[in-house]
């Protein structure tokens, strides 16, 4: 009796870039130090690279909101509002 086993789909993507021959050497020296793949390298690296422009695209965009006012102004503001009682 035989069973043929559905095969699974692929849960990554597969990329080929090329590098300089100084950066790969430094990232397969890196692999090698860390006991870690190319794969798990690359991956972590380009993580933290766009959590870091998520960020900046934050940042950009608090940038461009008009000041908000400081909060003892609003206060102030509240209390002038107020009708005394």
């Amino acid at each position: 009796m035989t069973f043929k086993t559905a095969e699974m789909p692929r849960l990554t993507a597969t990329f080929c870039i090329s590098l300089p021959p100084e950066m790969a050497l430094e990232i397969e020296t890196a692999c090698r130090n860390e006991h870690r793949t190319r794969s798990e390298l690359v991956r972590e690296a380009l993580r933290a690279y766009l959590r870091e422009a998520e960020f900046r695209a934050y940042q950009a965009k608090v940038a461009r909101m008009p000041e908000a006012m400081p909060a003892v102004d609003l206060v102030r503001r509240g209390r002038q509002r107020r009708k005394p009682r």
